[in-house]
C-alpha cells in the first residue's frame, strides 16, 4: 500500500498556510517529513475537526 494521506482540516479555506490552519499544517507536514507519519498514520484520507479529532474518510 503506498503511503499517502489526505488531511481536510475544519476551517480551512484554500490557503491554508495564511489561514489560521497554518500552525495545524505546519505541525502535520514537520512529522510527514521527519517520521513519514502523522499522527502516526501512514495512509488515508481523514477530517481533522477544529478539537484535533481525526475522523476517516471513506
Amino acid at each position: 500500500m503506498a503511503q499517502k494521506l489526505m488531511f481536510c482540516l475544519a476551517g480551512a479555506g484554500h490557503s491554508l498556510v495564511w489561514e489560521r490552519t497554518a500552525k495545524t499544517l505546519h505541525h502535520m507536514s514537520e512529522q510527514w517529513y521527519r517520521n513519514g507519519k502523522v499522527e502516526g498514520l501512514t495512509s488515508g484520507s481523514f477530517f481533522r475537526d477544529f478539537d484535533g479529532e481525526l475522523t476517516p474518510l471513506q
